[in-house]
């Protein structure tokens, strides 16, 4: 009776204060001690009374407090919480009933004021009540950071710039390592490139010879930028402009107004960067066109994008890389070179996508694409074909989800592995004259949806979406 009075005294002690309030003993699955005679309710967050249980002369033996469970696996355990400040997840940021819940998706003023309470508790930019969360934003103006200015719908998170239509003063978006300048860092990476960054050549100007690289007075040629040390340089229009040297750790990116409205006669990168974009290069009618249109040496970095490559039958190379740290070639055509159209002899991590190789290679060295020492790179979703080879791979080398076929044996040499490559069976359109090798017909459906998705690769060569499922080659044909 005794033992009876002092546990009747114990639970009123613990659930009433001495002017009547009650109040409760809180505990979880990582401290479920409770007092002699209650157990810890998981679901509650707080201990409970055990219901009157039969002395053990007649029950099994019941612990206390239960065991605890797998937590292995996420658990269903709702947040006790005072305030937003104890809800530390955005998906359950107001605190009612003393349990962490949803913002209101029934009224848009009352969710976005919860999401305000929660963001300032948590110094947090998720003011924005969407679909029972917190996030950064619904629409770009609701992206006060001039870094981060722009709302992905996906994800409606306030980012930088994706693509270089979102900078409409310049036209240039910082969208990776390629596109940043000497004084920046990886934190740069999805800034629009400012005005005042970039210089002008045009050499259909009037005075360009004495110009000062404004768009008002452009230079004449781009190593003129260069040699002055700057990095962005946008060319106007203007035809052929001559062959430049980038070399000693500078950074140049050269960008044109569409690979049909300028060409470059050739490039040498030596232990430097240099990106082109927008811009072609074809061989030139003097001495530069016995060498390769692009060479990368001594640790270098090249990179193309929508971009023409044009031998003429003479140049020794398309993109001729020997020891370059990497190389970006992405919706590239790359036609007759007198040589492999794309050498790559050592580095890593290149990125070969989204591209094209036709009329290329010679009797001796039988490849479109030569490949030899490349460690932990892509080549994928390219088209080969109408070349004296297809791929060859000197060294242990994958390819994938690509259409090789219309070269002279071999379409792809001993040493590649090929994943999801057609060496035949579909119909291409003639490179005859340099025309793009695009799918006819597929009549044994060997393209259409077979590919795996490589992220990055969200386009084909003509800037046409990816299905989810997409296409082998450099075309997106269904």
């Amino acid at each position: 009776m005794r033992k009876l009075l002092s546990l009747i005294f114990f639970l009123c002690f613990i659930h009433c204060d001495p002017i009547g309030y009650s109040y409760e003993i809180l505990c979880s699955p990582y401290q479920p001690q409770c007092p002699y005679g209650m157990y810890c309710n998981f679901y509650t967050g707080s201990c409970k009374p055990r219901p009157y249980v039969l002395p053990p002369s007649t029950v099994p033996y019941v612990p206390d407090t239960p065991p605890l469970p797998d937590m292995s696996a996420p658990q269903p355990m709702p947040a006790v919480c005072w305030d937003a400040r104890d809800c530390s997840s955005s998906f359950m940021p107001v605190c009612q009933n003393n349990s962490c819940q949803p913002c209101s998706s029934v009224s848009q003023r009352t969710g976005d004021s919860q999401c305000a309470i929660w963001s300032a508790a948590h110094a947090s930019t998720a003011s924005i009540c969407i679909a029972g969360a917190c996030k950064e934003c619904r629409v770009n103006t609701d992206c006060q950071n001039s870094d981060k200015p722009f709302c992905d719908q996906n994800t409606n998170r306030c980012v930088g710039c994706r693509e270089d239509a979102q900078c409409p003063v310049t036209n240039l978006c910082k969208r990776d390592e390629s596109l940043l300048a000497s004084s920046d860092t990886v934190k740069n990476i999805g800034e629009c490139v400012a005005a005042g960054d970039v210089v002008y050549v045009n050499k259909m100007a009037p005075g360009c010879a004495t110009g000062t690289g404004s768009a008002a007075a452009p230079f004449c040629q781009i190593q003129t930028a260069i040699d002055r040390g700057k990095t962005y340089i946008r060319v106007v229009t203007g035809g052929d402009y001559m062959p430049v040297t980038v070399q000693n750790s500078q950074r140049v990116v050269v960008y044109g107004p569409g690979k049909y409205s300028a060409s470059l006669l050739s490039a040498q990168v030596i232990n430097a960067r240099l990106t082109l974009q927008d811009i072609s290069v074809k061989a030139a009618a003097a001495t530069p066109s016995l060498t390769p249109l692009l060479q990368c040496t001594m640790g270098g970095y090249l990179t193309v994008r929508r971009a023409d490559l044009a031998g003429m039958g003479v140049s020794t190379g398309g993109i001729s890389a020997i020891q370059c740290a990497r190389v970006i070639a992405e919706r590239v055509k790359i036609d007759q070179i007198n040589a492999p159209g794309v050498s790559i002899l050592g580095g890593s991590n290149h990125w070969i996508v989204n591209s094209t190789i036709i009329r290329s290679g010679t009797a001796v060295v039988r490849a479109g694409l030569r490949l030899n020492g490349v460690s932990t790179s892509t080549f994928a979703f390219n088209t080969i074909t109408g070349n004296t080879g297809g791929v060859l791979c000197e060294t242990p080398t994958t390819i994938s989800d690509m259409i090789v076929q219309g070269n002279l044996t071999p379409e792809l040499s001993a040493l590649c592995t090929g994943l999801r490559v057609v060496t035949a069976g579909v119909t291409l359109n003639s490179v005859i004259g340099g025309a793009e090798p695009t799918i006819v017909a597929d009549p044994m459906n060997q393209v259409g949806d077979k590919a795996m998705p490589i992220t990055g690769v969200g386009e084909d060569y003509f800037g046409t979406l990816r299905g989810v499922a997409p296409d082998i080659g450099f075309q997106e044909f269904k």
